[in-house]
């Protein structure tokens, strides 16, 4: 980090001690030379394309640390500068502010720096510093690669590659050894191990109880989050030459009416058509007892994973004989319930941030017989395809309600994968989730409904589009810099109204519509207010402010705004969606077509956005043949 003296500070100073040795007696403290500029080399702000800063942002801290996952093979960051002159360079290359820089290749390990220099108006400089540490290949990697018992045989067999998690066994002895070595141990993967709740230290002699053992095997990544839970179900039996009794009696997805015990001997159970076929496992208690019969309302089952029952009462009796030949039987009275094949939806609800609700436009972005009608937002459990307008945030909130009470599901897609969905939910007959967009993309939205009955679906779709800053600025809260909109400019004060703070020449006002006032800053069809939903039919919002006509902005040559206020638009509901900065040169009232005469605007996901005033018609893109489907980017002027 190097600070540098002023040049021109310094020649005035060695004049001045010139003067001085010439005979003139120097008297008092000597006074530095103050040319004017400015020394901000601060940082506003630092974005990263991957990972995480160990501290929050903050200009004052030199040194930060970034981390990022092993398939992040390249990183680019973005910088915003705190003063207007200041100059950015990144590893050496310079920056524009706001800019993304080019990819900036990353080695595995903790040997990645990226310099920040900022560079001030009067030549200081400073330097940020960012250790980038890449994550080996298996850093977040929790699974294990080997999991055996010996002289006992799992199931289902284990597979390190394998989606499987949970499996049984049967042992007659009173200890087991068992092995667990963790896939990436060598990479500080550790292994622990549980035996019905309780510590093991030793997995070469894990004690057992007679009846069930639970074996709980969790590995932990070497970043100490990630984790992966292995669980056996281990049936230690006796070696009784009498008992004829089990030790395990279920049906996989089903729940008797009490707690099984070796000593109960009949149960009941509703059967839902989701697990039916039923499988039934049966478990004697001694090693030298068997299942001898299993039979269905008095016929002799012939597979006991695969047991179907007909709609209605049925009557399973398990028969367990013992090696002295006597015997025991368990009787289960199970009710095949018919189960509702509804899978209808009586709702879909958008939120955007935190609670701003969006509309519903039954059809698709698609031209033609499908494309929805922006006058209609009504939800149908008839109609499949929604659309709908996102801005702002690129993460919605969707929640669907089902028709029927007792759905066995709802689940989510974004275009065709679960990648960009989470904290996904189902409660009851309703199924939530956080859908991730793409900017200036349609997002192809799935919500999947299973009925009752296991096995009728429907599927609704939602067509997001995620307004990119240009659909945004002219689409929906573009200022009227055209003359154009004869109806909304008016090039002579008329009223009084707000003024706008920024960086301006001469005075501008613009007028207002008809009383009542609306859509004074919408040129798109999406005025929702109309349908119920809070927009800004009214106006907009600007800095806190319900505005019911638009602005003037006043100032006098060039005069950067020393309040350093920023005209803000929110939703109705307060949340911040972007920021303008006017820079406007003004000539007889009239605004000017120049280099510096201009918009910036800044959304909140991130994206700054020079809007260069243009006499000619403002470029909205909402028109008949835009394609929503790509994002929209402003024309030249």
């Amino acid at each position: 980090m190097k600070r540098f003296l002023k040049t021109s500070g310094l020649v005035l100073i060695m004049v001045l001690c010139l003067f001085a040795s010439c005979g003139r007696e120097q008297t008092g403290n000597q006074v530095g030379f103050d040319d004017g500029l400015s020394s901000n080399y601060y940082v506003k702000n630092i974005t990263f394309s991957a990972g995480k800063l160990l501290y929050p942002f903050n200009s004052d801290d030199w040194i930060n640390y970034l981390s990022v996952p092993y398939e992040t093979s390249s990183i680019s960051v973005t910088v915003q500068k705190d003063h207007l002159r200041s100059q950015i360079f990144v590893n050496g290359n310079l920056l524009a502010d706001g800019d993304t820089s080019d990819p900036i290749e990353l080695s595995v390990g903790d040997g990645n720096l990226i310099t920040i220099r900022m560079v001030a108006e009067d030549g200081l400089e400073w330097d940020y510093h960012i250790h980038v540490t890449r994550q080996t290949e298996y850093f977040a990697v929790a699974r294990l690669s080997q999991l055996l018992i010996d002289g006992v045989t799992l199931s289902p067999a284990f597979d390190p590659e394998g989606p499987s998690r949970n499996f049984s066994a049967i042992v007659s002895t009173a200890s087991i050894s068992l092995t667990a070595t963790a896939f990436a141990e060598d990479e500080g993967a550790k292994v622990s191990i549980f035996a019905n709740e309780e510590p093991v230290t030793n997995p070469g002699a894990i004690s057992l109880i007679e009846g069930n053992n639970t074996i709980e095997v969790t590995v932990t990544a070497q970043d100490g989050i990630t984790k992966r839970t292995y669980e056996i179900a281990l049936i230690r039996q006796t070696n009784s030459n009498t008992s004829s009794k089990l030790i395990l009696l279920s049906v996989a997805g089903g729940a008797f009416n009490e707690t099984f015990s070796p000593d109960t001997f009949e149960y009941s159970l509703d059967v839902p058509v989701s697990i039916n076929p039923i499988n039934l496992t049966a478990i004697p208690e001694s090693s030298l007892a068997n299942v001898s019969s299993i039979k269905l309302n008095g016929d002799e089952v012939a597979d006991c994973s695969k047991i179907k029952l007909p709609s209605g009462a049925n009557t399973i009796v398990v028969k367990v004989t013992a090696w002295n030949s006597s015997t025991t039987d368990y009787k289960i009275n199970a009710t095949s319930l018919a189960g509702s094949d509804n899978a209808k939806l009586k709702n879909i609800s958008i939120i955007m941030g935190t609670k701003s609700a969006r509309p519903l436009y039954p059809g698709t972005f698609v031209r033609g017989a499908t494309y929805h009608n922006p006058n209609v937002t009504t939800f149908s459990a008839e109609t499949y395809n929604y659309v709908t307008v996102i801005y702002g945030f690129d993460t919605i909130k969707l929640t669907a309600t089902a028709d029927y009470s007792s759905v066995k599901g709802i689940s989510f897609t974004v275009d065709g994968d679960t990648e960009r969905v989470s904290n996904a939910a189902f409660n009851g007959n309703v199924g939530s989730a956080t859908i991730t967009l793409e900017k200036g993309l349609v997002n192809k939205i799935e919500v999947t409904v299973t009925a009752d009955d296991g096995s009728t679906q429907k599927v609704y779709t939602v067509y997001a589009k995620l307004l990119n800053i240009d659909e945004f600025y002219w689409g929906i809260y573009g200022p009227p810099m055209s003359k154009a909109y004869t109806d909304r400019w008016e090039p002579k004060p008329i009223g009084s109204s707000k003024t706008v703070k920024g960086l301006v020449s001469g005075t501008l006002f613009w007028k207002t519509t008809a009383v009542p006032v609306t859509n004074n800053m919408v040129y798109t069809n999406y005025s929702d207010g109309k349908y119920g939903y809070n927009y800004n039919d009214g106006g907009f919002v600007a800095n806190g402010d319900l505005l019911a006509e638009l602005p003037s902005m006043n100032g006098t040559g060039y005069q950067l705004n020393k309040n350093g206020i920023e005209y803000t638009l929110s939703t109705p509901e307060g949340e911040l969606i972007a920021k303008l900065v006017y820079h406007l040169k003004i000539s007889n009232q009239q605004k000017v077509s120049a280099p510096d005469s201009y918009t910036d605007i800044t959304d909140y996901m991130g994206e700054t956005k020079r809007q260069m005033y243009r006499a000619s018609n403002v470029p909205y893109p909402f028109t008949d043949n835009y394609d929503w489907s790509t994002g929209w980017i402003v024309p030249a002027p």
